[in-house]
């Protein structure tokens, strides 16, 4: 019984302390980080959006996606993304999970 208590006490401070360290824009903010978003979520160690909501209007398809990532990171690297799955759910949305790559080779631990 303690250790369950203890993992729940454990889960609710990582939780909390990980929701602390998230930033999160909107509007105006939001647009002056990345062009033409509505919303943009960060940690606040790292100047790389974790989630980025579009304005309506203003998304682009899947295949314009790594031409935006190497236009948003400005790198002499090939900053890429190499998919992994696509799956539909019941409401007909479809998912994708995709391995980060950097001049073509998967970065270790980066599933997005």
């Amino acid at each position: 019984m303690k250790k369950i208590l203890l993992s729940i006490i454990l889960f609710y401070g990582l939780s909390i302390y990980a929701e602390r360290e998230t930033i999160v824009l909107r509007g105006e903010e939001a647009a002056n980080v990345v062009s033409n978003s509505e919303i943009v979520r960060m940690k606040s160690f790292s100047t790389i959006p974790n989630y980025i909501k579009f304005k309506r209007g203003q998304e682009f398809s899947l295949s314009e996606l790594e031409n935006w990532l190497q236009h948003y990171f400005k790198s002499d690297q090939k900053v890429g993304l190499a998919l992994l799955k696509e799956e539909k759910d019941q409401l007909g949305y479809t998912h994708y999970r995709f391995q980060q790559t950097i001049n073509n080779v998967p970065v270790i631990y980066s599933p997005c």
